[in-house]
């Protein structure tokens, strides 16, 4: 296993950003938080984002 090398550079700002979205449970990138507290993290396709951003609800799946 190969270690990975200490950064030569200051990483005060990634490491508070780090610690921001660990607090605010975002695990994964890319990660949207909308003014209503929403949050999403991951891919999605054009046309979820765009529901997702206008508030569109998700269909409940069909019961059978």
């Amino acid at each position: 296993k190969k270690e990975i090398p200490k950064p030569d550079c200051d990483t005060k700002e990634i490491d508070a950003n780090i610690k921001l979205a660990e607090s605010l449970g975002i695990t994964g990138t890319p990660a949207l938080v909308l003014p209503d507290g929403r949050v999403h993290t991951g891919m999605m396709p054009a046309k979820q984002l765009i529901d997702f951003i206008n508030g569109v609800p998700k269909p409940k799946p069909e019961s059978k």
